[in-house]
């Protein structure tokens, strides 16, 4: 059994929604004061906005496939872009012949690997919370807060499965959910922006920037080496803050 492609996104996309059900930073509650990251960069957000927030409504303007190409060479001429607005999202896509088998109850499910490279969720913060706000968002769950949000992923599908998303297929969204949940480990990064985390699980490959009052991800999805991955997302992010300087 497989999730489409369309279904895939949709879920993706609730899965993000459950994931930000029990952060202060997203539900309006008061946020603790922000802790020192493990990382040698400063615990203040330098003076003056981002630059990246005036992309927010255009983000293929920002992240060109001109760009990704100086830092991936590979990337191919007949890559699918989409710019996906309600995901403040830019991605290039192409196919590949890599799979994944993810544990749904006592099967392995195998799901297809698309290489995707893509900047996403661009938002601005309140200069003051920014910090608070990204050190509390990305970092490891206790057990307890993993159950937390698997349930909250859950109740996102009972409300918002699309029409035609079946019994089956939403007890395989909520176990792929679940198995990415128990996976996720956020890793501090250096030397990118004001702040920034690794989440190297295997449908994440996604590198969380804070840059001044501006938070966006750079997701980058090419190879099974969690490294080569994680190396291009760095590249991308400081070539996207440097470009628009």
């Amino acid at each position: 059994m497989q999730l489409t492609k369309t279904t895939l996104g949709i879920f993706l996309a609730l899965l993000l929604t459950a994931c930000g059900e029990g952060d202060p930073a997203r539900s309006g509650e008061a946020l603790p004061t922000p802790q020192p990251p493990a990382m040698d960069q400063d615990t203040a957000v330098p003076a003056g906005p981002s630059c990246i927030a005036d992309f927010v409504d255009k983000p293929c303007q920002l992240l060109t496939s001109a760009l990704v190409k100086t830092h991936f060479p590979a990337l191919p001429d007949e890559v699918e872009t989409r710019e996906i607005l309600s995901l403040k999202s830019c991605e290039y896509t192409w196919p590949g012949d890599r799979v994944m088998m993810v544990k749904v109850s006592n099967m392995e499910v195998e799901a297809p690997v698309t290489n995707r490279i893509a900047i996403s969720w661009i938002g601005v913060h309140e200069p003051e919370q920014a910090l608070a706000r990204f050190t509390n968002t990305y970092r490891n769950l206790t057990e307890a807060e993993k159950a937390q949000t698997i349930a909250a992923l859950q109740e996102q599908l009972d409300k918002q499965a699309p029409e035609g998303m079946d019994g089956d297929q939403k007890a395989l969204a909520s176990g792929i959910g679940a198995s990415l949940i128990n996976a996720s480990q956020f890793e501090n990064v250096t030397a990118v922006g004001t702040a920034a985390a690794w989440d190297g699980n295997p449908m994440g490959n996604s590198l969380k920037v804070l840059d001044r009052d501006t938070e966006f991800s750079i997701d980058v999805n090419i190879s099974d080496d969690d490294a080569d991955n994680r190396a291009l997302a760095i590249e991308i992010a400081n070539g996207v803050m440097d470009s628009c300087l």
